[in-house]
């Protein structure tokens, strides 16, 4: 006869309760089909607010009164229960397996492994939450959240065995001392103290100091874990979408099920401020503004001898009203009192804060943890100081300026972002602003002063749009100011308003010691001139120099000369490329790619005369060194100007180069030429008093409107007498001064091809273009 559903039956275990000797193989009795509570006992409100694990052992037993073929079967959990926080798995176990047997199997997740370099330190008893061990100073301490297996009596039949893991850990190296045949020998061990989750079930021996930080074989062994996952756990979830026949792959709502309960939970705190337990609204509109009013932090810790109810505490400095939390550990959880502002401490406890002089009651209603600490956080009233409602004060400003000069008038408008609301302030032609600020515009150093009347977002930014263009420049000689200190100028042309900008010099300072050589020439009648070459003085500061004119694929070699407090080693190079008239450029297309760089510095040589050495050249005794590199210029280098700035190892920069022209297009001498320049330029000598020497070519300002060179015709003059330009007859060539000074030459100019140019000596002098 087959063998039929109704035949194979589910046998309940000898002991069908939560007890250690539960299970213990088959009774005999068959568990009903469809009766309630039939294996398990209803949920009871203790176990639904505590947690807890039922585990019941049952048997497949098959009943016919034939020995036809049991070809096996499956058992199955074909529906999860409807209380979601009720979870049913089965697991194997053998047939007379108990209670404990199956409660290791679940707990089994972790397993025995090495023993811990360390071992349990002196006797721990039942109901501690922490545990000491004992450590060769140097070796790793335990890891927060580790597990470890303390067994007493290992391989024992009374061994004992439970599973801690850590939530803190904190050491100490202390200094033991050991009796030897000559006295004591001292010697130094870690002492690790590690918080556990659980309190310890049972007393533990530990085992005394040991020099050698060896075990007592007959103490408590602490081992490691490590993860063995080796258990099968079968169960049942829903779907999270609809299966079809045939479907290999099932979408379920979650593969893991509970095995233990748990009474822990996560809380994710956010935006929290360190050492700011309450926070003070100062405004609400037209942004949140909080601060943290807690700063100051007091621990006092609970011991056996100072644990009790009342408390009382000195805060300095004084508290200030509403900043008073006062936080404590009552058996394992954390309670905070804090003052309502008018003195009364509320919450969990009751107390009084005085104010005026810093001295804090409290009474708790549970005593403190012992080894706990009681913290108490305040804050002063020097913290902050609220300017809400009150006038009186300036509002905010801001300067900046724009990227190019000769700014349009009534072409400026500023925009930026205040309460997500877009703000605009448009200048009025002439110089000043309206709209949703005030300020001024000053259109010829195109810089912007801006006080808004809507303050501007967090982390927002002003806007400017504006339009520009060239400026002109015109040089006055021979101003002479009246009786009362005031100058009249008369411009070529009406300025805009707001436009103009005046320079002058009130003094010509000319330095004996700027690093250049001087030559100092005697002149006299029938007498031969005796020329001097003046050594020049040693430089006061780091220098770079180099050539201040190159063209696209070219070498431009660099020489740096460091002086005291610097010293020998690597060095940084760093490009900056800029346009002569202010429009910033990629300063990677200089070298192609590079902008930073490193070279040596090496001790700088001088010569050395005399002394206790022979004569020659030794290192710089004041310690100042040379570096000397080459860059080559990028093939494809547009016209543009650069400098070059030099840091030391500490990356502060020590000298910086004067700009150095690329002339990518040949333009240099720039336009306009009659006639192309000669090829090659002869400087004469003075000294040769040759009257019909060539006229020079020389820089004379800049062009108006691409700002490129215009050069001019320097011809031979009589100078002043006793000038260092003048040869023996009193002829020299005085040249324009235009590096310190700007000049433009105006369309005006241009046409005419002469223009009034003050020369290096000073003098007002007419200079046409080279013809």
């Amino acid at each position: 006869m087959p063998i039929q559903s109704g035949d194979i039956k589910l046998l309940a275990s000898k002991i069908m309760d939560d007890v250690s000797n539960g299970g213990g193989g088959p009774s005999g009795v068959v568990i009903a089909d469809g009766q309630s509570n039939a294996i398990f006992n209803d949920v009871t409100e203790l176990d639904r607010s505590n947690g807890a694990v039922s585990i019941r052992q049952l048997t497949v037993s098959v009943q016919t009164p034939d020995t036809d073929s049991y070809m096996g079967c499956t058992i199955v959990v074909s529906k999860p229960p409807n209380d979601p926080n009720v979870s049913i798995t089965l697991a194997k176990c053998t047939p007379f397996a108990r209670r404990t047997d199956i409660a290791n199997t679940l707990e089994n997740y972790l397993i025995q492994a090495s023993e811990w370099n360390g071992f349990l330190f002196e006797n721990h008893v039942a109901g501690q939450r922490s545990i000491q061990l004992f450590q060769r100073p140097g070796t790793p301490l335990p890891p927060i959240g580790r597990t470890f297996a303390l067994i007493q009596s290992e391989g024992l039949p009374a061994q004992s065995t439970q599973y801690v893991r850590t939530t803190k850990v904190e050491s100490v190296t202390r200094t033991f001392s050991e009796s030897t045949g000559n006295g004591y020998a001292d010697y130094q061990a870690t002492v690790v103290t590690c918080e556990l989750t659980d309190a310890l079930r049972s007393n533990f021996a530990g085992s005394p100091p040991s020099r050698l930080y060896a075990r007592n074989a007959t103490k408590t062994v602490v081992r490691d874990t490590s993860i063995a996952d080796a258990a099968m756990f079968y169960g049942a979830t829903t779907l999270s979408s609809v299966g079809s026949v045939g479907d290999s792959v099932l979408k379920v709502s979650s593969v893991y099920t509970q095995l233990v309960p748990s009474s822990r939970t996560e809380s994710i705190a956010l935006d929290q401020k360190p050492a700011s337990q309450r926070r003070l609204t100062l405004a609400q509109s037209p942004r949140l503004i909080e601060i943290g009013v807690t700063p100051h932090t007091m621990r006092v810790r609970v011991g056996q001898e100072n644990r009790g109810f009342a408390w009382t505490q000195m805060l300095k400095p004084r508290p200030a009203p509403g900043t008073v939390v006062i936080s404590y550990m009552a058996l394992g959880n954390w309670y905070n009192i804090t003052d309502d502002g008018l003195g009364v401490l509320t919450g969990a406890g009751v107390g009084t804060v005085n104010y005026q002089t810093g001295s804090v009651a409290v009474t708790m209603p549970a005593m403190p943890d012992a080894g706990s600490s009681i913290i108490f956080s305040w804050g002063e009233n020097t913290a902050y100081t609220s300017r809400t409602g009150q006038a009186g004060y300036r509002a905010p400003e801001f300067v900046w300026a724009l990227p190019h000069q000769g700014v349009k008038p009534a072409s400026v408008v500023v925009t930026w972002m205040s309460q997500n609301v877009l703000k605009t302030a448009t200048d009025n032609g002439s110089g000043a602003f309206a709209g949703d600020a005030v300020g001024e515009v000053d259109y010829a150093a195109g810089k912007i002063y801006l006080r808004p009347t809507a303050m501007i977002d967090a982390g927002g930014e002003f806007q400017t749009a504006y339009e520009y263009t060239s400026t002109r420049t015109e040089t006055f000689a021979g101003v002479a100011p009246d009786a009362g200190g005031f100058a009249s100028l008369t411009l070529s042309e009406v300025p805009a308003a707001k436009s103009v900008a005046v320079r002058w010099i009130t003094t010509r300072t000319v330095s004996a010691s700027s690093g250049t050589s001087s030559i100092v020439s005697t002149t006299a009648k029938g007498a031969d001139v005796h020329t001097v070459i003046v050594d020049p003085p040693q430089p006061s500061g780091n220098t770079v120099t180099s050539s201040n004119y190159t063209m696209p694929g070219q070498q431009i070699a660099f020489k740096v000369t460091t002086v005291s407090p610097q010293t020998m080693g690597t060095y940084n190079w760093e490009i900056a490329a800029q346009m002569p008239w202010g429009v910033e450029v990629d300063a990677s297309l200089v070298l192609g790619g590079a902008t930073t760089g490193t070279f040596s510095v090496s001790p700088k040589q001088v010569l050395h005369l005399g002394s206790n050495v022979a004569d020659g050249t030794i290192d710089d005794p004041a310690g100042a060194g040379v570096g000397e590199f080459v860059l080559t210029i990028a093939a494809d280098c547009p016209d543009l100007l650069f400098r070059l700035s030099v840091k030391n190892q500490a990356l502060t920069t020590i000298a910086v180069t004067p700009s150095i022209t690329v002339d990518a297009v040949g333009d240099n001498p720039a336009v306009p030429w009659v006639d192309p320049p000669p090829p090659v330029i002869v400087v004469r000598d003075p000294d040769t008093g040759d009257a019909a020497a060539q006229p020079l070519m020389e820089k004379g300002g800049l062009h108006w409107q691409d700002r490129r060179y215009v050069y001019v015709r320097v011809v031979r003059t009589q100078l002043a007498s006793g000038s260092i330009y003048a040869d023996k007859d009193g002829m020299g060539y005085d040249l324009p001064e235009v590096l310190n000074t700007l000049v433009v030459w105006s369309p005006s100019d241009l046409a005419a091809g002469f223009k009034t140019i003050t020369s290096t000596a000073g003098i007002p002098t007419v200079y046409h273009l080279w013809k």
